[in-house]
């Protein structure tokens, strides 16, 4: 593939728009798996800890 500098400024323009608009879809979708990773994690940390307190 050629380097972008070999394109016009126009084509150049729309090929790193194109990929930062993939980009920014991208993280918009791991967003959402993130948080519930985090929210996961809380939970089971929650639960360890009530558990580890009721039996002492």
């Amino acid at each position: 593939m050629k380097p972008l500098s070999a394109f016009p400024r126009p084509i150049r323009n729309f090929i790193l728009s194109f990929r930062n608009g993939l980009l920014g879809i991208g993280y918009s979708l791991l967003l959402p798996v993130a948080l519930l990773l985090e929210f996961s994690l809380i939970i089971a940390l929650a639960v360890l800890f009530g558990s580890i307190i009721k039996l002492k």
